[in-house]
């Protein structure tokens, strides 16, 4: 995660991860009683094979969700609501935001 790969990479790894866990889940399946391995680890783990194909699907998938890209004010990083310590509240020339009754973000 903290690497930030490219989608096209995450795919690759995450097809080749599916095609282990497919193999694992085969091997699980066929030596059930000669391994004595339970029905809940071969749910347990079939369950998880299904939720990696569906990551994998959306990783490779081209109309995947794609980062937010930043705005003008993320690049000039303003701030995200306008307070009273971020407007001019100036009394000489009157702020952003006076009013008759002077800035209502200041009370």
């Amino acid at each position: 995660m903290k690497a930030k790969a490219d989608r096209k990479d995450i795919c690759v790894l995450m097809t080749n991860f599916v095609a282990a866990e497919a193999n694992v889940v085969k091997f699980l399946i066929q030596n059930r009683t000669w391994c004595g391995v339970p029905d809940q680890v071969i749910t347990a783990s079939k369950a998880g094979h299904e939720k990696s194909l569906q990551f994998r699907t959306a990783a490779c998938s081209e109309n995947a969700p794609r980062p937010r890209t930043p705005s003008l004010s993320d690049a000039i990083k303003t701030p995200a609501l306008d307070s009273a310590t971020n407007t001019s509240t100036s009394t000489k020339r009157g702020g952003t935001f006076d009013t008759l009754t002077g800035n209502p973000l200041a009370r």
